[in-house]
């Protein structure tokens, strides 16, 4: 059960240069949530410098879960995007904790070496893919996580409490095709999409599809048709789940950078 937090929710900066602890990323900030972009080049290519300094391997970052996970996975490219999401969302997590566990404190080195005891899982046990949680020391964590990545960019938003859940999607500008639009948009939004001037509709529309499943389904199947999206502003929509017995409607924000459109959507938890 979600409460409609409204605009106010979605008021963020952008900041296109903030050093995530060690690593320069574009940082919206919500205040009671957060989301970090970065190329995925990036991410690999300081662990991979880290790594060596530390005589260890990339994969030393990560819990002896995760990799177990990342050894079934045959495709090299998703390989990289699961490794780069996975340590760009403990860097991101540490940061949310830094003001507590004195992580500022600390070197390079030093924070590198709290990652293994991070473990961010998202599959559950018969490899179906769920919501990812964070466990740290294997106790709970109850922010919200979510993962998007393209071929080239990662994105990782995480709530500062846990009373929000968010989700977060990437997409790729004309990357969405006429046979997705045939098969996932209802009637009403490919019209709208015909009718709208904006280039990039298909894939906002699209992003919120994906977006906004991530908030409100609970670990069902992706069902993208029965998400109605509805266009209220620029770069304000709100998509309303069909098949949910209160009809839910959660709002999610789209913004156009580095050529990808980046949506996040998010809403409060009714306890």
């Amino acid at each position: 059960m979600f409460l409609d937090n409204g605009d106010s929710l979605f008021d963020w900066s952008c900041e296109r240069d903030f050093w995530l602890l060690f690593l320069p990323v574009v940082l919206f900030d919500a205040g009671r949530f957060r989301v970090v972009l970065v190329r995925r080049d990036v991410v690999l290519n300081f662990f991979g410098s880290v790594s060596s300094d530390l005589r260890m391997g990339v994969h030393d970052f990560l819990h002896v879960d995760e990799n177990e996970q990342l050894k079934k996975i045959k495709s090299d490219n998703y390989r990289g995007a699961r490794l780069a999401g996975r340590l760009l969302a403990k860097l991101t997590w540490l940061h949310t904790q830094a003001a507590t566990e004195n992580i500022t404190q600390k070197n390079n080195n030093e924070i590198c070496r709290e990652f293994s005891r991070i473990c961010i899982n998202s599959r559950d046990a018969h490899g179906t893919a769920i919501t990812p949680t964070i466990h740290f020391d294997n106790i709970l964590i109850e922010n919200s996580l979510s993962i998007s990545h393209t071929d080239t960019w990662v994105a990782v938003t995480i709530a500062k409490d846990a009373s929000l859940k968010v989700g977060c999607d990437l997409v790729e500008q004309g990357s969405v095709t006429k046979g997705i639009r045939q098969t996932f948009f209802c009637e009403n939004e490919s019209k709208f999409a015909d009718s709208s001037p904006d280039k990039n509709i298909n894939e906002q529309i699209w992003s919120v599809k994906e977006a906004v499943y991530k908030v409100a389904s609970n670990n069902k199947p992706f069902d993208p048709l029965n998400l109605r999206t509805e266009k209220i502003a620029d770069g304000r929509f709100n998509c309303t789940d069909t098949k949910s017995p209160n009809r839910q409607t959660i709002l999610a924000r789209t913004t156009n950078i580095n050529n990808i459109i980046l949506t996040i959507a998010a809403a409060e938890i009714k306890k």
